[in-house]
């Protein structure tokens, strides 16, 4: 078979094994002709494709990762109402994760330090092991 027909036969979809199979030669050798023919070779095994995912609030693509946007996604946690430091008055928002846990309570940790100086470490919420 001539070079011309297995490029032909190349650029049109079939692989090395199936142009082999009809030229009656390996493989390598419809390899070897291509090579010599300066034809790029195609990756080797199907062509990997990831589904695309769409974010199921508003059904617009995804990095293919997450089924959601961060923005689309619905807070862990309610946004808390602005509140005065318990320390020095400061009014400030604190994060919603540290009102879950119970904090929240000082606008900066010098406020909670001041605050917990020479008080029980009952009322400071640490524990000694």
């Amino acid at each position: 078979m001539e070079a011309e027909r297995v490029v032909e036969l190349y650029k049109a979809g079939a692989t090395p094994a199936e142009i082999a199979e009809l030229a009656s030669v390996s493989s390598r050798t419809i390899n070897r002709r291509l090579a010599a023919a300066a034809v790029p070779l195609r990756p080797r095994g199907r062509p990997r494709t990831r589904p695309r995912l769409r974010c199921t609030v508003c059904r617009k693509p995804t990095d293919g990762r997450t089924r959601t946007h961060r923005a689309c996604r619905t807070p862990l946690y309610p946004e808390p109402e602005p509140r005065p430091c318990e320390q020095c008055g400061t009014s400030f928002t604190p994060d919603p994760v540290k009102v879950a846990r119970g904090a929240g309570r000082f606008h900066t940790y010098k406020c909670w330090n001041d605050w917990r100086a020479g008080r029980p470490l009952s009322e400071t919420r640490w524990r000694v092991a």
